[in-house]
């Protein structure tokens, strides 16, 4: 699984589907998840945040 920002509020999820089968827990979070594009080893999802860098306390 790869995480990376997209802009400023948007972080792009990389998971493999070797990974998403064999991964129960990634698998049940993903699972109500559209994926916005597909290839024949990947599936990229688009989540509204940024995932990546807590937000500090006061911002």
């Amino acid at each position: 699984m790869e995480l990376s920002l997209v802009g400023d509020r948007k972080t792009r999820i990389k998971v493999s589907i070797k990974e998403l089968e064999n991964n129960k827990w990634l698998k049940s979070v993903l699972d109500g998840l559209k994926p916005f594009k597909e290839s024949s080893r990947y599936k990229y999802y688009l989540i509204d945040g940024d995932l990546l860098n807590r937000r500090k306390d006061g911002e």
